[in-house]
């Protein structure tokens, strides 16, 4: 009984381990290289960069809110892959004229491809925020660190291949992609049978949706700051991380 109890110690603490090294060496690329390196290339870029990743992580947390609740239902039974990406699909669609009316506020100039590369930021961030699910469900704590090693490798490429031309939304997209391609080859549930769904799919988004929609408001209130400095300073102010 000792010894598995030990064994049961041990396993616990090299999950804990690995779950807390994924997500501190990605915060570390993008905390002290990313973003430092866009800061010092362009104030400009760099307080865009800021204002807009404030909308992104906000868009991202409806992610992480869809993987918490699908985790809980988990517990309760089957659940379905289809029933939360048909869920993703409908809850992203107000994002995207939102996201335009953001741009619009904080006199943030970008092409067309430019802000078509930005919805999509914002949906692989949300994307990137619920795949985590596959491997709390599957509790492959091995496979989720290589997943954040995953975005941490994309984040590296997109700055060796836009950096200097100052497109971070590449930089930061490319890392969000990965994290997609990483659960599409190497997941353990969610590119099983993906667009399968059930009957419980309509109670799914029932019970999911104040979850999300909780998650999004603590959210705008953690980051108002941003937004406001952004829209009440003038072109000279520089905006802190």
């Amino acid at each position: 009984i000792n010894i598995m109890g030990t064994i049961k110690t041990k396993k616990v603490l090299y999950d804990t381990v690995l779950s807390f090294s994924a997500t501190m060496m990605l915060q570390v690329i993008i905390q002290f290289v990313i973003y430092p390196f866009f800061a010092n290339l362009d104030g400009k870029i760099y307080d865009e960069l800021i204002y807009l990743m404030t909308f992104v992580n906000i868009i991202g947390s409806m992610g992480s809110c869809i993987s918490l609740e699908r985790t809980k239902l988990s517990a309760e039974g089957d659940t379905y892959n289809g029933n939360f990406i048909r869920m993703i699909s409908i809850f992203f669609l107000p994002v995207i004229p939102i996201a335009v009316g953001f741009l619009y506020v904080g006199k943030i100039h970008l092409s067309t491809p430019e802000v078509i590369c930005f919805i999509l930021l914002c949906l692989f961030s949300m994307l990137r925020n619920y795949c985590d699910v596959d491997f709390r469900m599957s509790l492959n704590y091995l496979k989720y660190f290589f997943y954040f090693m995953s975005i941490a490798a994309g984040n590296l490429l997109g700055l060796a291949i836009w950096g200097k031309s100052g497109n971070w939304i590449n930089v930061i997209l490319l890392g969000e992609v990965f994290s997609t391609i990483f659960v599409t080859i190497f997941g353990d549930t969610l590119n099983k049978k993906p667009f399968l769904t059930s009957a419980d799919a309509s109670r799914n988004m029932i019970v999911t949706l104040p979850v999300v929609l909780s998650g999004i408001l603590n959210n705008v209130i953690f980051n108002m700051d941003r937004i406001t400095l952004k829209l009440v300073c003038n072109d000279d102010t520089t905006l802190s991380v």
